[in-house]
């Protein structure tokens, strides 16, 4: 089924946007282009652009199923009815991948629960500028809650943080609901190769909660991270290193049911999921981009859904896969995901109506010495 949508400023009109969109956004300067975008979730999508201005494009918006807008930098000039094949030339930010802003802000207590952890054992380890003029960046930021309740009450009187994630929906969120004269919400892709030119002057320091793992490239994640740090800055960088929900997704990928929604699954599995070694894995990783690894570990975690509706939540808040699937199959799906879940013998126990999951965590403080 086709179906067109008309979006301006990457606002999204509809719900229901399967394979071909038609889009409409602005530019600096107030001038709009149109692109065709045929949609293929499994091997990338082709980008037909049209009526394009002749200043160069700064971003180029395709939709997720539901409508969510995704960006892709485009630091190009584009010519009329020129053809991009995103999946050889641009990354998509996987925008899409949190479904629900305000479902993820009310489902993600575990997120939550570790990062304040995380915050606690090592912020107090960080050095601090002695006027207290921090300047931060907060990678990831979802849907604003972390930053705002948990990072902005441990920061200096006088930091700021700058908090961005891949998804325009957490952004608009975010903005609205934790507004804050000491911090500013905006998108950004971890991936984009031009970060410097956005940020010039660096940051301070870096953080980072139940973000990373989202992204397979991670060299350049991690030395983009590096390049955005002043000399002598620090970053603090948590997220999954395993997880059931990672095992699930492997398992409904091979289910003939659920098969043609799940084709591109590894896209969204830790890269350490089936690493023997993961932390030495990462750790490597931060001395090849040129950091100076002060602390690295994997931290074996367990978290208590106390009722199958909250582990429901907490899936639909974050699984990629289900704007794929039509509807009226989505209480099935999530039925399949948590018998999927109960198999999980070692990783997954369930008594009382409760259901234990145990996951892997990395904790990571490093600096940066140039």
């Amino acid at each position: 089924m086709y179906k067109e949508l008309s979006m301006e400023r990457g606002q999204a009109e509809s719900d229901d946007v399967r394979k071909r969109t038609s889009l409409q956004t602005s530019i600096p300067g107030g001038k709009h282009y149109r692109t065709f975008t045929s949609l293929d979730w499994q091997k990338g999508a082709h980008l037909i652009v049209t009526d394009t201005p002749r200043q160069p494009a700064q971003r180029i918006w395709s939709t997720s199923a539901r409508g969510i807008a995704i960006t892709e930098l485009a630091r190009v000039s584009l010519q009329k009815s020129t053809v991009i094949n995103t999946e050889r030339t641009y990354r998509i930010v996987k925008a899409a991948v949190m479904n629900s802003a305000k479902l993820y802000s009310s489902a993600s207590e575990m997120q939550h629960r570790d990062a304040a952890e995380a915050i606690s054992r090592h912020v107090g380890a960080m050095t601090w500028l002695d006027d207290g003029a921090e300047t931060v960046l907060d990678v990831g930021c979802g849907s604003g809650e972390v930053t705002r309740r948990l990072l902005l009450p441990v920061l200096p009187a006088t930091g700021r943080i700058v908090a961005v994630d891949a998804s325009e929906a957490m952004i608009r969120f975010a903005s609205v609901r934790h507004r804050h004269p000491r911090l500013s919400f905006r998108t950004m892709d971890i991936l984009d190769p031009h970060l410097k030119e956005t940020f010039p002057h660096g940051f301070r320091k870096v953080f980072s909660f139940f973000c990373l793992h989202w992204v397979r490239e991670q060299r350049i994640a991690m030395k983009n991270i590096h390049d955005l740090l002043m000399p002598e800055g620090e970053a603090l960088l948590v997220f999954l290193a395993s997880s059931p929900i990672f095992d699930v997704y492997e398992h409904m990928a091979s289910s003939p049911k659920w098969s043609k929604y799940t084709k591109d699954y590894e896209n969204y599995i830790s890269p350490y999921h089936h690493s023997k070694t993961p932390t030495q894995d990462l750790k490597n990783v931060m001395i090849d981009v040129g950091f100076q690894v002060l602390n690295c570990e994997t931290r074996d975690r367990v978290f208590v859904f106390n009722e199958f509706q909250q582990l429901k939540d907490a899936v639909k808040a974050v699984n990629p896969f289900l704007d794929r699937v039509p509807r009226d199959m989505h209480e099935e799906y999530l039925s399949d995901f948590l018998l999927e879940s109960k198999k999980l013998k070692t990783k997954v126990q369930v008594n009382n109506g409760k259901l234990s999951a145990k996951y892997q965590l990395f904790e990571v403080l490093v600096k940066r010495v140039k």
